[in-house]
């Protein structure tokens, strides 16, 4: 059975700095685009994503999902770009990445594209009347990798979950439960460096 992922904004928006990025890329660095990815919470296609290739065993850079049975091939950096979503929906995109891959993603990297528009008497966007406001980048990766030894409930099992009491906009940190072959670990993932890549005049 054939699975087709129609491309989204944030697609189009990565490829464009891919092919910014092609003109330099390394020779140890494969590009693999939109791919959908299962992870341990479900899965995901990155807006864009990159795979070390610096290493002669290739074996290296496939990993069991649950640490046992099935395997799957990780990229070692995701890029997600929202454009129409909030920033709690960018930053639990990129946390799933690094929380939920056992640690085999090693970055992502969120892009928050924020601009304003005009609306007519029926609420319909006005064509042309986009005006981009401001352009935030965040990177994230592995904060630590604890092991438990205390039982759990297994409801809470390769679930992503926020690092802080609040429920309110986004964390900078999450968490995942997940068993590496026999054992529980706790894999939480943080918001490392945001930084402002343009703003309006």
């Amino acid at each position: 059975m054939l699975i087709v992922y129609n491309p989204n904004i944030g697609h189009e928006i990565a490829g464009h700095i891919a092919e910014k990025l092609s003109k330099t890329r390394p020779s140890d660095v494969k590009f693999g685009g939109t791919a959908y990815t299962k992870l341990n919470d479900g899965g995901k296609c990155p807006d864009f994503c990159m795979y070390s290739d610096d290493d002669p065993n290739s074996a290296k850079h496939f990993r069991g999902v649950d640490g046992k049975e099935e395997t799957v091939v990780y990229p070692t950096v995701v890029m997600e770009v929202a454009y129409l979503e909030s920033q709690r929906n960018l930053a639990e995109d990129c946390a799933r990445w690094i929380s939920c891959s056992l640690g085999q993603v090693h970055l992502a990297i969120g892009i928050d594209i924020n601009y304003t528009f005009e609306k007519d008497a029926n609420g319909e966007t006005v064509a042309g009347s986009q005006k981009l406001t401001s352009i935030h980048g965040y990177t994230w990766d592995m904060e630590k990798i604890n092991h438990i030894s205390e039982p759990v409930s297994p409801e809470v099992i390769n679930v992503l979950k926020r690092a802080d009491d609040s429920q309110r906009g986004p964390s900078s940190k999450y968490y995942c439960l997940s068993y590496l072959e026999d054992d529980l670990y706790h894999f939480q993932s943080c918001n490392c460096h945001k930084f402002q890549v343009c703003a309006s005049s």
